[in-house]
């Protein structure tokens, strides 16, 4: 019975690191994308959660920033430089506001449909 409940917490461990694996991947391309400054590519962040919370505060008119923590030990070394390398992708993306004062009123709309689709998410609906 234990061996069975042991099977299925590492099971679930090794599908929740690949999870935040494919989340990071997708964040790093989105990062790589928005600071290439070519306007030809289109960011992508539909088809993963973390991106497309994401999407206002990362490709909209806001700053970008990054805090990473690191540890000096030895055995932290390689995550360490992993975190620096993504505080570096996000320290390139820049950000420009198309338009001055867009229509408010939209832009409420929008955001307001945007709350209750990732709500809905979060309640797993």
């Amino acid at each position: 019975m234990s061996e069975d409940l042991d099977k299925k917490q590492r099971e679930a461990m090794i599908a929740e690191g690949v999870a935040i694996n494919q989340s990071l991947g997708m964040l790093r391309n989105l990062f790589l994308v928005l600071s290439s400054g070519d306007k030809k590519q289109k960011p992508q962040y539909r088809g993963n959660f973390l991106t497309e919370i994401l999407q206002d505060s990362i490709g909209g008119g806001a700053k970008t920033l990054m805090f990473v923590n690191i540890g000096p030990a030895s055995h932290n070394r390689q995550e360490s430089m992993d975190s620096m390398r993504y505080a570096e992708y996000a320290k390139n993306v820049v950000n420009e506001i198309e338009g001055e004062d867009a229509d408010l009123a939209a832009q409420n709309k929008a955001l307001e449909r945007r709350v209750a689709d990732l709500e809905s998410k979060l309640s797993g609906g």
